[in-house]
């Protein structure tokens, strides 16, 4: 029993706001609330609510059976010169109010009150009639304008209300509803450009607000072409922006309501009597008038309407029978798509942005980082680097997308990585490039740093030229800023010709900021003539709750108490049952993502899917036995007991090494299992207060590094 919401769902239909529920309902059950976009949407008191179906009567997404015109009379219109020049268009408003109150009636339209909320008034003063000229194109508050209209009406009175269709059809419910008739009402709606949010509004007008108050907002009027805001003060000066970023959302339908996608209003037949608008390129079909201040558009939809055109035809000083195809050409009929933008808009004002920095963003697709490097590699620890990357850039109030490198056959979107099943949003994953010089073109304009990423991004015997010279950043723009953050090259040393070594060394030496991960990598680069920073991984710089919440997306299921076992190369653990009994605990047995299963171990192996359930269940084991370098960095990161087995670092220098000496744990480290058994270590505890005294100096000079590195 949710009334007017049950029946939005049922027919699949979005709240547009109109408050008709909420003013029907003698119980108090219905209220609008504010979402978190901005939207105004009815919701219903499940205690307070009868069922009495009122609310679901009066909503125009629900009831809607309109016999008007299917193919109405269309006109171009407009008034005398100096009507048109105090309005928006071609002044049919001013027509249609100075009709209505010759014969003692009402307007109800939309003026701004005190605060600048846009609010449906009803009156028939002739400077308040005035303040509702202009086109606003912000959220309009019905107010009490329903029992106003219904009062007015009842007591013989005529009313002429002007708003959008869907307003205009929730008053007509209303009415029908309480009063069994619409008599005396004259409905005019708007050829419509979507309802707006009015929370970004108010959010605007507070950015616009913070020296001094803002009094008016005129979106159309004058000399002012199209997408530009006069903005007046209250101290009396005024503001011009071209390009207004709020203009330039509602326009590319941004800011619309998701109800304005699917409208039922949109196309003929019109709810109203008259539908009223602004003719758009009336210069390709008119060329017997002047049409520098505008021209306007009607549309006759019923036989009342057709009697109130013929009555402001003697007040016009133009008119004309068009076709309706050609306003239906170029005037918006039909649903309003809405803009793809929408998502990073509104990501970008739930992080603090400002609304003109979220639209600039938005819509020209502008970043402060693209990340490029191993963000897709089939690797749990490797998918995690890049995610933690990410998410620390996001912490630092920059806003990043994903690149990858390029593939002549390969188009659309940059996909997820396979192991994660979260993903990343769309707006964080750029396109495929065919080459470098598109990459080039398209890229530089509107990101300004680019970071190739951690892990083997240098590994020339992991990935062929062409990627390798991508993730040295080839296609950067001089004066774009690049840096890698802990990038690694193979230790083994370089596995291509000796042109395509100096090639990259070449790359690498224009790289603006170069860390690597370990001593191996260091080596190489001051070989080479670069002076790098050693800094950690970023699994280790990264704030951890983003792990924990990850994890918490798991939906694998483990013992009470088991040993995380994860392996990169299962034979490295063949015979280790004397370290489970040890710690008088059995292993879940967990496969690397490209590693096949072997045979001899004495466990079942398993493979896990998903960074998810690699997460959940690292973080929810007792202990960690792994030989690899990120689950040991996760381990240590949430205090987990572990060991790592790596009989391929037996030199000093490799990033385990590295990592582990960093942090005065280096005695974790084994090369053989009857070396493990007999160093007791698995009946030690861990001093983590000490190790995390370490890695908290380290994140914090590794953080600042990438700070200073950014532009």
């Amino acid at each position: 029993m949710l009334g007017v919401i049950s029946a939005l769902r049922g027919a699949n239909r979005q709240c547009t706001g109109c408050n008709a529920c909420v003013k029907v309902c003698v119980y108090d059950a219905v209220s609008m609330e504010m979402d978190d976009k901005g939207f105004v949407r009815a919701t219903v008191d499940i205690d307070a609510c009868v069922d009495c179906k009122q609310c679901v009567n009066v909503c125009p997404q629900i009831n809607y059976k309109n016999q008007n015109i299917d193919n109405p009379h269309c006109y171009a219109l407009k008034a005398d010169d100096v009507t048109v020049r105090s309005s928006s268009s071609g002044g049919v408003f001013s027509l249609l109010a100075d009709w209505i109150s010759s014969r003692g009636g009402y307007v109800s339209g939309v003026v701004y009150d005190g605060d600048m909320n846009a609010v449906f008034i009803t009156a028939r003063d002739h400077g308040v009639v005035e303040s509702m000229h202009g086109s606003k194109y912000v959220y309009s508050e019905m107010g009490d304008v329903y029992a106003e209209v219904h009062s007015l009406l009842k007591g013989g009175r005529e009313v002429l209300f002007v708003g959008l269709p869907c307003q205009v059809q929730a008053l007509k419910n209303y009415l029908n509803e309480v009063a069994g008739s619409t008599d005396g009402l004259y409905a005019v709606d708007l050829l419509c450009g979507g309802l707006p949010s009015k929370g970004v509004f108010r959010k605007y007008l507070d950015e616009l607000s913070k020296e001094k108050k803002v009094v008016n907002v005129s979106f159309r009027g004058g000399d002012l072409p199209y997408g530009t805001l006069a903005i007046d003060y209250q101290d009396g000066t005024k503001k011009i922006i071209n390009g207004d970023p709020y203009f330039r959302c509602f326009h590319r339908s941004v800011t619309i309501n998701q109800a304005c996608s699917n409208c039922l209003f949109s196309n003929t037949p019109k709810p109203g009597d008259l539908t009223i608008g602004d003719l758009w390129s009336a210069n390709r079909l008119l060329t017997d008038v002047d049409l520098s201040q505008g021209m306007s558009v009607v549309l006759v939809n019923t036989e009342k309407g057709m009697e109130v055109f013929d009555q402001i035809l003697k007040s016009a000083a133009y008119c004309k029978e068009i076709p309706l195809s050609f306003s239906k050409r170029f005037n918006r009929y039909g649903p309003k798509p809405m803009s793809p933008d929408c998502e990073r808009f509104y990501h970008l004002l739930s992080r603090g942005h400002t609304v003109s920095k979220a639209t600039f963003y938005a819509l020209e697709h502008f970043y402060d980082v693209g990340i490029i490097g191993f963000w897709r590699v089939k690797n749990y620890g490797g998918t995690l680097s890049y995610y933690a990357l990410y998410h620390l850039l996001e912490d630092m109030g920059l806003e990043t997308v994903f690149l990858d490198s390029r593939h002549q056959d390969l188009k659309g979107r940059l996909p997820n990585p396979s192991l994660l099943k979260s993903g990343y949003p769309s707006y964080s994953r750029d396109v495929w490039y065919p080459n470098r010089e598109q990459m080039y073109t398209n890229v530089n304009p509107r990101i300004r740093n680019f970071i190739v990423g951690p892990d083997q991004v240098w590994n020339r015997k992991l990935i062929n030229q062409n990627a390798l010279e991508c993730y040295a950043l080839d296609f950067v723009a001089p004066y774009r800023n690049s840096i890698s953050v802990a990038s690694s090259v193979d230790a083994s040393g370089f596995k291509g010709t000796k042109e395509e070594e100096k090639r990259f060394s070449d790359l690498l030496g224009k790289i603006n900021h170069v860390s690597v991960l370990d001593a191996f990598d260091k080596k190489y680069c001051e070989r080479i003539g670069v002076e790098p920073e050693l800094i950690p991984d970023p699994i280790l710089l990264c704030d951890p709750s983003h792990f924990a919440e990850l994890a918490s997306k798991g939906s694998a299921a483990f013992p009470p108490k088991f040993v995380f076992n994860y392996m990169m190369n299962p034979k490295h653990f063949i015979g280790t049952g004397a370290v489970y009994r040890r710690l008088k605990t059995e292993p879940v047995c967990i496969l690397g993502a490209t590693a096949a299963s072997t045979p001899e171990l004495d466990y079942p192996q398993i493979n896990i899917g998903s960074v998810e359930n690699w997460l959940n269940a690292l973080i929810g084991s007792s202990f960690v036995f792994t030989d690899s370098f990120h689950a040991a960095a996760v381990a240590i990161l949430f205090r987990k007991p572990f060991v790592v087995l790596a009989p391929f670092e037996k030199g000093a220098g490799g990033r385990i090494t590295d990592m582990l000496k960093s942090l005065g744990l280096e005695g974790r480290l084994f090369t053989s299992i009857p070396d493990l058994l007999g160093s007791g270590v698995l009946d030690e505890q861990i001093d983590f207060d000490a190790a995390h005294e370490k890695l908290a100096e380290m994140r914090e000079k590794g953080l600042g590094w990438i700070r200073n590195a950014l532009v």
